[in-house]
């Protein structure tokens, strides 16, 4: 099949797949609400790794935000509070979640999808970013910029 266009126009994509256990720029790039198999509204949220060598990776998270059961809807809030303090915001709505930098931790799991597993990232924890804090790769902070989307790196 002919190709009718410049392939020097593109930059090559990255494999898919986890990236290293480790703490990470990150910013919450969307925030969707959804409703799971059983019925329960939750909210999954969409980061995006914003300085370093893994810059431009995706990571999601769901909070639970209202469960039905007590427990994962207390860590869902709880999660959802860590975010607001990693962001310096207090908000009513988890879009205003979006576009402010903070501290991710990843880790690294394995999961099992139709008898195939692989290695997945799980958001173990949110924080607020600091400047001196150590990068997995050891990459400058970001600087304040927009993107064309209202996304500051």
């Amino acid at each position: 099949m002919n190709i009718d266009f410049d392939l020097d126009q593109y930059e090559a994509s990255k494999p898919a797949g986890a990236i290293p256990a480790g703490k990470y720029q990150a910013a919450i790039i969307s925030t969707t609400e959804k409703t799971s198999r059983n019925g329960d509204r939750y909210v999954e949220l969409e980061l995006e790794i914003i300085a370093g060598e893994h810059q431009g990776h995706k990571v999601r998270d769901i909070l639970n935000l209202w469960h039905p059961n007590e427990k994962p809807r207390n860590i869902a809030r709880q999660t959802l509070k860590a975010i607001c303090e990693a962001i310096g915001r207090k908000v009513s709505d988890t879009s205003q979640l979006c576009n402010y930098p903070l501290l991710l931790s990843v880790g690294v799991e394995d999961n099992t999808y139709n008898g195939t597993t692989s290695k997945v990232n799980r958001v173990k924890g949110y924080a607020k970013l600091e400047r001196s804090v150590p990068q997995q790769s050891q990459a400058p902070a970001p600087q304040p910029r927009q993107d064309g989307q209202g996304r500051p790196w």
